[in-house]
Parts: C-alpha cells; structure tokens; sequence
C-alpha cells in the first residue's frame, strides 16, 4: 500500500473540488484562510488573504507536494510555502513540503548480481523470501552479449545490488524512477540502459533514483525526453528541473515534461 500515493491524490482531487468562478477566466478557492485564485486563461495564480490583500501574485506551475505548495515566482525562482492561518508560510525547500513514503507491511529481500560467462553477461535476481518462511528463489532477468557490451553495472555502480524497500521517493511527484534491477553498460565510449536502450548515450547518470543521459553535449532525463535537448540540466528540487537551451533560453522542465520558459 504506498501511503503516499493515495494521499496525494485525495488532496488533489479534494482542493480541485472547491473552486468556484466568480468571472469569466477566474478560479477560486478558500484553503487556510487563503484566496487562492487561478487565472485559467494565463495559468498562473494569486493568492489574497482574508481582506482580499494580495500577498504573493504571478505564480506559475503552483502545485501541491503533499504538505505544502511548490510554485514559480514574478523572478523565476522557485518558492515553496503552505497556507496556514490566513498567512502563507514560506519554507526552505521542497523536503520541507513533500510527502512522507511509507510502506505498510514487510516486503521481501532482493539482490540483483551481473554474473560473468565467456560470451554473455548475466542479470540475475535472487529473493530472500525467509521473512514469509517460503523457498528462495532465483531469476535470470537477462544476458547482455560481450560482441555489445565491455562492461556493465546496476544504479549503484556495482556488479550487485541489494534491496529490499526500494525507494519511491519520487512515485507522488509524478517522476519515475529508474528500474532497480536496470543494468547501465558501456560499449567504447557509449552507454546504454539494458533493457532500454542501446548503447547510445556519451553518458548515463542516476542522480535521486531518476536517469539522466547525456548525448554528445546535450542533456535529458531519460522518462521525460529520450533524445537530449538541453546544454543544461539541474536536479529535479520538487517537480522542476533548472534548464537551458541550446539557444540559451532558459526555464524550468515539470515532471510532466512541460517546459515553463523564464519571463522577463
């Protein structure tokens, strides 16, 4: 049951619930003692307190982490804040404001190894499944041919991997993370994702539990845009990634591979 998941939804779908047009364009809701006003032909957001004062206004990508509220602001810096008591609480970062994982229940024990043969590398998994007191078991996920690949290793850069409670850290902010069993395997001077990809990326990183590949001199994360298209690409903080063009145009790239491009 992942906690986290259902509870997002439910305030998502419970927020969406209360807003109320008062004009044409004009979306409003009450949370905390706050207006909070969506402008839909614009898509940005204000929040009034109680007097109809507007404390913060022009905010773009406003979007519910769980405990808190993530947005872009007039100068294209992230904010992050919850609404409480007729004030808007301004917080340090989106940890501040995210949702707690949590898994109920015991789960098994897993270690994933790349076993060497003369023409193949193997991908096995084992199970430790003694914590319901039932049979071991062993898996061949799959072999990547030694004619496609020098080397290979999984997200942590080695040869085996254990786990047991893999994280889903980034399941409620709609990113998904990278397989734990994925093997990352280099061919030359090229990597790819087994299963995936081939060997076409000049890079392959996890940073977060999340891909990034890099492709010549641009960059991209792999779930969102598989061909790079950017000359930079930061970590995600929240559901945003700090980008920038080739062209030099910059912003910042959602989870949902929408693109909110800086304003002047």
């Amino acid at each position: 049951m992942k906690i986290s998941l259902l509870l997002t939804s439910f305030i998502l779908l419970f927020s969406s619930s209360f807003y109320s047009q008062n004009k044409k364009g004009v979306l409003e809701r009450k949370e905390g003692g706050i207006t909070v006003v969506v402008y839909t032909k614009t898509d940005k957001n204000a929040l009034k307190d109680q007097s109809g004062k507007v404390l913060l206004e022009d905010l773009r990508g406003m979007t519910n982490l769980g405990r808190g509220y993530q947005a872009i602001d007039s100068k294209n810096q992230l904010i992050y804040f919850t609404l409480e008591g007729g004030n808007v609480v301004s917080k340090p970062n989106a940890k501040e404001i995210k949702n707690y994982n949590m898994v109920c229940g015991t789960v098994p024990n897993y270690t994933a190894s790349i076993k060497y043969t003369l023409d193949y590398f193997k991908i096995t998994l084992f199970t430790d499944n003694s914590w319901i007191n039932t049979k071991n078991t062993t898996e061949i996920l799959g072999q990547i041919s030694k004619n496609n690949a020098d080397d290979c290793y999984f997200i942590n850069g080695e040869r085996t991997f254990s786990y047991s409670n893999y994280s889903e850290m980034n399941a409620s902010l709609n990113i998904k993370n990278e397989s734990p069993n994925a093997v990352i395997f280099r061919k030359d001077s090229l990597y790819g994702i087994f299963p995936k990809t081939k060997a076409i990326y000049s890079e392959v990183k996890i940073t977060n539990y999340i891909t990034k590949v890099k492709k010549g001199d641009l960059f991209g994360y792999y779930e969102i845009n598989k061909t790079p298209k950017y000359k930079k690409l930061g970590d995600f903080e929240g559901i945003y990634a700090r980008f920038e063009l080739p062209d030099g145009r910059k912003g910042y790239l959602a989870s949902s591979g929408h693109e909110y491009f800086d304003e002047q």
